[in-house]
């Protein structure tokens, strides 16, 4: 359940990112539209390398309680880091 709540604002938030990029500052060339990344924009990375974790580590568990520790340990140190 927390993996879709989650990925349902990680789209919500990159919908809100292309809306603010695409339409608000459509023509505009103010300093808010041309230098500052929209606030959605920051959530949706926080929220993707979120979901990355959660997915991966889910995984782990998975392999761990099959008994590979070898596969394991290789799925645990193949995570990235941002």
């Amino acid at each position: 359940m927390l993996v879709f709540l989650t990925d349902t604002i990680h789209e919500l938030s990159l919908m809100a990112t292309y809306w603010s990029i695409l339409i608000s500052c459509r023509r505009s060339t103010s300093l808010d539209c041309t230098t500052q990344l929209p606030w959605p924009m920051l959530l949706g990375v926080f929220l993707s390398y979120w979901l990355m974790f959660i997915v991966q580590c889910f995984y782990a568990q998975r392999v761990w309680i099959s008994e590979s520790f070898r596969i394991c340990q290789s799925i645990i140190g193949s995570q990235r880091i941002p």
